[in-house]
């Protein structure tokens, strides 16, 4: 039987690139619940097409939202250390796919939320700097806001180095070396 066509709503066709790693690993296309940090207005970001497709979720971000679909909630915040108790991740028994995207402190947000999860995700799908050298991570600084040309987030073996002894795999990345998965 063929699946149906997946629209695409992310930067590189990370919608496809989530689709393929779901049937690879046995998941349904049309039900799960997922999260994503860094949603930009709700236009183009990792999880719409699965928004779209059935999943439940939540969506946080720093803007406010042009598109929301109705099994989104959504949370209006600039995601720092200093908040992550206050925010309201839904999935006390975990959820299915986590996507972060905030071009600035995502590694110390991801490293800090992975202690909070009771389940780990299956799918994470993070921001890279594809530019940074091997082992590179941003340090923290707080209310950080990329600016074009500014340093942000970790390069790809920063997180391999931090996903992997939390049984992690990685996947892949997107074509447009911005987003990598990992699955566990």
């Amino acid at each position: 039987m063929t699946q149906p066509a997946i629209a695409c709503y992310a930067q590189g066709e990370e919608d496809l690139i989530i689709a393929s790693l779901l049937d690879q690993h046995g998941m349904p296309r049309d039900t799960g619940t997922f999260v994503e940090i860094g949603v930009g207005d709700g236009e183009q970001n990792n999880t719409r097409s699965l928004a779209e497709r059935g999943w439940q979720g939540t969506w946080i971000g720093n803007e406010a939202l042009v598109y929301k679909p109705t099994l989104v909630t959504f949370q209006l915040a600039q995601v720092e250390l200093d908040n992550l108790q206050t925010l309201v991740l839904p999935y006390d028994h975990g959820c299915d796919l986590f996507s972060l995207d905030i071009d600035g402190n995502d590694y110390w947000i991801l490293e800090r939320l992975l202690e909070q999860f009771i389940a780990l995700p299956r799918i994470l799908v993070v921001e890279y700097n594809a530019h940074a050298d091997p082992g590179w991570i941003m340090p923290y600084v707080p209310h950080y806001r990329w600016k074009q040309g500014m340093p942000f987030g970790a390069s790809l073996p920063a997180w391999v180095d931090l996903l992997t002894p939390l049984g992690y795999t990685y996947e892949c990345h997107s074509r447009k070396q911005v987003n990598a998965f990992f699955t566990r």
